[in-house]
């Protein structure tokens, strides 16, 4: 399913790597281990994220790029077509 954004839709994109680490707490989608180790700075990369969905076979890597809502999160990943 794509979804069509617009300028009323209020896109976020991360600042910086500790707000999208905070976020991506607040979703559960990183563990407490891995938020410790990113807000001391005893690590600095993100595990990637599966993304298993529309117009992909399989799963693929990817990146979350900002939020509109709890509901909405935009990714980026690369697509074979």
């Amino acid at each position: 399913m794509l979804i069509n954004l617009n300028d009323t839709d209020n896109f976020i994109i991360f600042s910086s790597l500790t707000d999208k680490v905070n976020k991506l707490r607040e979703w559960d989608l990183i563990g407490k281990r891995d938020y410790n180790k990113l807000i001391s700075g005893k690590s600095t990369e993100i595990k990637p994220i599966l993304y298993k969905g529309v117009f992909i076979q399989g799963e693929t890597n990817c990146q979350v790029v900002g939020y509109t809502t709890r509901k909405l999160i935009m990714v980026y990943m690369k697509l074979l077509l």
